[in-house]
């Protein structure tokens, strides 16, 4: 995931170069799967036994005894297919014995070897609500809400461009040729009339939302579908009211925060940082760096943040925590940051403490879940890789309204770097902190 997102900014950036790429989100467009019942032509390759009995035909065999004789078939199964023929309008035969003839239409298949034939049928297709037009995407990208809930896929939703139901009026003929074009390029299928909209079922398409910011408080964003950008998508969700319509903020890190993630960067047990020791990270690096460390870590992850919120240790978040921890890697989470405070203890959720908890005493050889009090620290660690950050690990989708911010965060990947910030980190847990108990929690 960090390489794919690298490769937006690496992209997109210089959209907006006066601005930061704070987030990569998901935004889920509003598209609906349409049945259409539909009149038209198809166009098929014309079968091997079409173009041999035209073939024979054209070249003056008109009996059904001379052709069953050339194709080496049964005078009966001749019979069915010359009837099929003179249905199509390739073939005419007249008198007695039967004398075939070939039409134009006939001459024409065996020039192009393509079959002709009007349909009445049923085609689906993709409608876009944001936009109000069909597409061409295929229909494995259509989710639902049920489909996204299922998968835990986190999504801001954009809103419908016109509220009321897809009808015939709001199909374009031109439009469906082109997207069936483009589902089947050997049988070509051409409406020429729609009779209605058989069936409607409402959904999404995800596409990706990135998020600018200036410490000004000038903020952007450029909407990516299938790796490109979308102007006209961007201009329905401005003309929505923008980032502000789906509920994004943005606040700036305090001094506090900044100077413990400084000195949380630095220490002179450090050997000096190379061009091959990590080094900055973007925003909107975070979420899927602590995504890494829960699908790869090895031998241990080691977690501090002020704050717990379900948002983020969700049942997901859980389940591949327990997976390392079957496979006996060593966690440690440490959280907490003025919690005997009302207006601190408020910012982390009972559930997911209790969750965790529960975890630390089914795994007590290798979970470690610590109390913290008074900490800015917000360190992640997985194996030979560090990060401090000012961004909130466990708790970074915690308001109801995001808001987001311009983080300070940076890596190091020297091992022996490494090794002595996680021991600085686990004296730092010994001497602030406790070992975890339920009279600790929060009450809601």
């Amino acid at each position: 995931m960090i390489d794919r997102y690298k490769f937006l900014e690496a992209r997109y950036a210089s959209v907006h170069q006066h601005l930061k790429l704070l987030a990569i989100e998901n935004i889920a467009i509003p598209i609906s799967k349409l049945d259409i019942d539909v009149l038209g032509q198809q166009t098929d390759e014309i079968l091997p036994t079409t173009e041999y009995i035209l073939r024979f035909v054209d070249l003056g065999i008109d009996s059904i005894e001379g052709l069953a004789e050339a194709l080496g078939f049964s005078e009966s199964l001749i019979m069915d297919l010359i009837a099929l023929e003179e249905l199509a309008g390739n073939l005419s035969y007249s008198g007695s014995p039967t004398k075939i003839a070939i039409r134009p239409q006939g001459r024409e298949t065996l020039r192009t070897k393509q079959a002709e034939t009007p349909k009445s049928t049923t085609k689906q297709i993709i409608f876009d609500n944001a936009q109000w037009q069909i597409k061409s995407w295929p229909f494995s990208d259509f989710e639902t809400k049920s489909s996204l809930d299922k998968t835990k896929t986190s999504y801001y939703e954009m809103g419908k461009t016109q509220k009321h139901t897809i009808g015939q009026a709001d199909l374009d003929i031109i439009q469906i040729n082109r997207v069936l074009e483009k589902q089947n390029k050997r049988a070509k299928f051409e409406v020429h009339h729609i009779h209605r909209v058989l069936k409607r079922r409402y959904g999404f398409k995800i596409a990706k939302l990135m998020i600018f910011y200036s410490e000004t408080g000038e903020s952007d964003f450029i909407i990516v579908i299938n790796d490109e950008r979308s102007m006209e998508h961007e201009s329905i969700l401005r003309a929505a009211g923008g980032l502000e319509s789906l509920g994004i903020d943005f606040e700036k890190v305090g001094a506090s925060e900044a100077l413990a993630t400084l000195k949380a960067l630095s220490s002179p047990v450090d050997a000096p940082q190379t061009t091959e020791d990590g080094g900055p990270i973007g925003p909107y690096e975070h979420a899927p760096l602590l995504e890494e460390a829960l699908d790869t870590a090895s031998k241990r992850l080691l977690i501090m943040s002020p704050w717990v919120n379900e948002r983020v240790v969700t049942s997901l978040f859980l389940g591949k925590l327990e997976s390392l921890l079957k496979r006996n890697v060593n966690v440690v989470i440490a959280w907490g940051f003025g919690t005997d405070r009302p207006s601190e203890a408020n910012k982390s959720s009972k559930r997911p403490l209790e969750a965790l908890f529960k975890l630390s005493e089914k795994y007590p050889k290798n979970f470690q879940f610590i109390k913290l009090n008074e900490s800015h620290a917000k360190i992640l660690i997985y194996d030979d890789v560090y990060i401090a950050t000012s961004f909130n690990w466990l708790s970074f989708m915690g308001d109801k309204r995001r808001k987001y911010r311009t983080e300070i965060g940076e890596m190091r990947t020297n091992a022996n770097v490494v090794q002595k910030r996680f021991n600085l980190m686990m004296e730092e847990c010994t001497n602030q902190g406790r070992p975890m108990r339920l009279d600790l929690i929060p009450k809601d």
